[in-house]
């Protein structure tokens, strides 16, 4: 089945700032879930992607690897 992205992606996009400081950018990832968002500058071009565990390891809240 051919299936358009529109159909399944999140409008309009849940972006975040290069600016959201650590506590802004958990916030929004709990208020809107998934596992990764948009990272836009000021004039709302993309920047890249951050994912959720990367937030998670970088708050140190990721289980130790073995």
């Amino acid at each position: 089945a051919r299936v358009r992205v529109d159909a399944v992606m999140t409008s309009p996009a849940q972006t975040l700032s290069v600016e959201a400081t650590l506590p802004a950018m958990a916030e929004a990832f709990r208020r809107h879930g998934g596992r990764s968002m948009p990272v836009v500058d000021a004039g709302g071009r993309l920047l890249g992607m951050l994912a959720r565990k990367d937030l998670i390891h970088s708050c140190g809240m990721a289980a130790p690897r073995p």
